[in-house]
């Protein structure tokens, strides 16, 4: 079944947020780009990494991977935040995530390890700019204020989260364009 957004009212308009259906499809077009960007930044980022890790198979402390498992729950959500899915689909991802969060943790860390120490060796390291720009575009999605976003990331200890977010997808923005 398709939506007619040519026939949509004005009533039916202005309760979704917009003056014209033109409006309604810039905004869902922007958002199914994003989607789709996330995606296939994501299936870029699984390749790189998967060649980068393949050796990677040293022990990890079991506390680690614990504490480290909860961090990565959190910066999957801020990612996806980011790239403008909706609370319902967050929800399933995390659902997912959460069935085998032990060893993906174990690939996440392993993976981080690898990327920040190719971040160290090319001297990367994100500016206020990209925290603003990645603040910004989650205040976007969250109808909150920058400010309002920036005090809860620093209050629930995620900004070290969002700053390896921002390392990590430089580094291999950085091996692709190589």
């Amino acid at each position: 079944r398709r939506v007619n957004v040519e026939g949509m009212s004005k009533s039916v308009l202005d309760t979704l947020g917009f003056d014209t259906t033109e409006e309604l499809k810039a905004f869902v077009r922007s958002e199914l780009e994003r989607q789709c960007e996330y995606h296939q930044n994501q299936l870029i980022r699984t390749q790189v990494s998967g060649l980068l890790t393949a050796g990677a198979d040293w022990e990890l402390p079991q506390a680690l991977v614990r504490r480290q498992a909860d961090r990565e729950m959190h910066r999957r959500v801020l990612e996806l935040r980011r790239s403008g899915f909706t609370d319902d689909q967050i929800r399933s991802v995390v659902n997912n995530l959460r069935r085998n969060i032990e060893e993906t943790t174990k690939v996440a860390l392993r993976e981080h390890f690898v990327l920040e120490k190719i971040a160290e060796d090319l001297s990367i390291e994100p500016t206020e700019a990209e925290y603003d720009a990645e603040i910004e575009l989650i205040a976007q999605q969250s109808d909150l204020s920058a400010r309002q976003v920036k005090a809860k990331l620093e209050r629930n200890g995620q900004m070290d989260a969002l700053r390896n977010q921002i390392l990590e997808r430089r580094v291999i923005e950085t091996i692709v364009a190589e």
